[in-house]
């Protein structure tokens, strides 16, 4: 059963605090495998995080590709983890 919103973000922003920057791929095998169903794709919903400033992403050479991760409390807006 797809879980609200709510609900899924507090499950992707979890996953962002215990494992620090991840991959969208990382994200979306770690919610599969948590068995979380969100009501839209963890791409948009990475999106939406995004542009509420709960989340930062990035171009990430260490992922190679885009990397995801929780903003820093004194970062003023960078866009490196």
């Amino acid at each position: 059963m797809p879980l609200f919103k709510k609900e899924s973000e507090d499950a992707v922003l979890k996953l962002l605090s215990e494992h620090g920057e991840m991959s969208t791929k990382e994200v979306e095998d770690a919610v599969a495998e948590m068995g979380v169903k969100c009501s839209e794709t963890i791409v948009r919903l990475l999106k939406k995080l995004q542009y509420e400033g709960k989340v930062e992403g990035g171009i990430s050479r260490e992922k190679r590709g885009w990397g995801w991760w929780l903003p820093k409390a004194d970062d003023k807006g960078g866009d490196e983890p």
